[in-house]
């Protein structure tokens, strides 16, 4: 990654239209490629499934500056 792309990638938070993460976004996150996730209710069913999602999404963040999970 550039330092285009590495600046470019702290403006933006990232969505997904699925009940998991898919690969790509797993690894825009693991590489520091965007600034946080966004999720929304078509990725929720319930607390533990949003919370097992959260887990799966981020699991190489750093946990000392972890990133931004929104909810809409």
């Amino acid at each position: 990654m550039n330092e285009l792309e590495r600046m470019a990638g702290n403006a933006i938070v990232c969505g997904f239209g699925e009940l998991a993460a898919p690969a790509v976004v797993r690894r825009w996150v693991t590489e520091g490629s965007v600034a946080g996730l966004i999720l929304f209710s078509r990725n929720l069913d319930d607390t533990e499934q949003a919370a097992e999602l959260t887990a799966a999404s981020t699991p190489a963040t750093d946990t000392a500056l972890p990133i931004p999970i929104c909810v809409d």
